[in-house]
């Protein structure tokens, strides 16, 4: 914006910064754009002071509209001889016919979906919550992987432990991994770790045999599309067989595969669950 100048400009416009404001009017090929009318020159008599627009009547406006005329799209470099040519957009919207708006402020997003929960997983008070299938289960002193106790396997033909994970529901479709470190000490004897739901069980690699040291092994399986159970199993071959610090962790429970937008409002889908986002794009 430049200082009105009666030669230069055609009208003048003063703002409340006190200073005249000169603009050129939209002519094409001569002929006015725009046009002209004649406001009341005497303002209404129930104001006191003089006659002008400092003095109008309530709620009368004075509208100064401005308009850019584009000369086309698609320039394959930015012209500074005609800056208001398209050039081009970040981050700008146009799905929509005969409008071109500012594209949608990316916001993170948090999905209320539980992590995978298992309790003792290091087995250093007691074994509630394993279930035994079969085999002899029970704490163990004798070895600790981080901490002082284990869950052994003490029967001479082998055995099954199982936990069974809430909210399965939580994980359909989506790939879990459980993972431990286990203690073989008898001759020929082994462990693994399993993953289960309704169509199936997942068994992680076997440990080595009689190694007396600890191995990490892990399981990792895509959870049904319908898994109404999941359960963790720990299997081992022989007696004497130790089992700790074990931990059940979804690779994909936290990822939001697929977008809606419905009566307004913004919806996702991951696994089994459908959130709808809300004010503050918090879940």
């Amino acid at each position: 914006m430049s200082t009105y100048v009666s030669k230069k400009h055609d009208i003048g416009i003063t703002p409340t910064s006190g200073e005249a404001v000169g603009m050129m009017l939209v002519q094409d090929k001569g002929v006015p754009r725009y046009q002209v009318f004649s406001d009341e020159y005497l303002a209404s008599q129930f104001f006191t002071g003089l006659p002008g627009y400092s003095n109008l009547r309530p709620e009368k406006e004075l509208q100064v509209g401005g308009v850019s005329w584009r000369s086309g799209f698609g320039l394959e470099f930015f012209d500074s001889l005609d800056p208001e040519r398209y050039y081009y957009t970040i981050n700008g919207d146009g799905r929509f016919k005969d409008m071109f708006v500012l594209g949608p402020k990316a916001t993170t997003v948090t999905k209320p979906a539980e992590l995978p929960t298992c309790n003792n997983t290091s087995f250093e008070t007691n074994t509630s919550g394993w279930t035994t299938v079969s085999g002899t289960w029970a704490r163990s002193a004798a070895q600790g992987h981080a901490g002082s106790a284990s869950i052994l396997q003490s029967n001479a033909g082998g055995g099954v432990a199982t936990f069974s994970l809430s909210n399965p529901t939580n994980y359909q479709g989506l790939p879990l991994m459980v993972g431990g470190w286990i203690y073989p000490a008898t001759g020929g004897s082994f462990g693994k770790i399993g993953i289960e739901d309704d169509s199936g069980t997942t068994w992680s690699a076997n440990s080595g045999s009689a190694t007396d040291a600890w191995e990490f092994e892990f399981a990792i399986r895509t959870i049904d599309g319908s898994a109404s159970f999941i359960k963790i199993h720990l299997h081992a071959d022989q007696d004497s067989t130790y089992f700790d610090d074990l931990f059940p962790a979804s690779t994909g429970s936290l990822l939001i595969t697929v977008f809606m937008d419905y009566n307004d409002k913004l919806y996702m889908g991951s696994g089994s669950q459908l959130a709808k986002l809300n004010g503050g794009g918090t879940a």
